[in-house]
């Protein structure tokens, strides 16, 4: 028979300090590059996110996790300018995946999404270098895949 002792006279209790005693978390900092700033680190060959030499197998030695935000808030009027339709390559948010091959790391997330009506998983990792889709994916869902660098 197997038991277990638990002190009645411990100040954190079972269920930890009471919320009076409980340290309260430092705020968080965030850091915003600009697509400019992503440009040039990436043509002096430095990681995004510290100021070490970018090379295949790159970790910061901070671990860090990332939020892509839209900040874009503006409304696309009606316009018979064909050129105000095109939309700038370099306003569109770019994001990379460090789970390359479902290899997977203690910073990668799992999160479940829909694509044309069926449930799939995808993988993100913050300290990724590659975007990346399976192939059986594309062929079950009829999807083109636009290469780019």
């Amino acid at each position: 028979m197997l038991t277990s002792r638990v002190p009645t006279n411990s100040a954190a209790g079972v269920l930890g300090p009471p919320p009076s005693q409980r340290a309260t978390p430092s705020p968080t900092s965030f850091r915003r590059i600009t697509n400019q700033e992503a440009r040039e680190r990436r043509e002096k060959g430095l990681c995004y996110y510290c100021d070490e030499k970018f090379i295949p197998g790159h970790r910061c030695e901070r671990p860090q996790l990332f939020m892509i935000e839209d900040t874009s808030h503006t409304i696309l009027e009606e316009s018979t300018d064909d050129s105000q339709d095109m939309l700038n390559s370099e306003d569109m948010p770019k994001i990379s995946f460090h789970a390359i091959f479902g290899a997977e790391h203690p910073q990668t997330l799992h999160v479940l999404g829909n694509l044309k009506n069926k449930s799939v998983t995808m993988l993100i990792d913050g300290g990724s270098t590659h975007n990346f889709i399976d192939q059986a994916v594309v062929s079950k869902f009829g999807l083109t895949v636009n290469r780019s660098k």
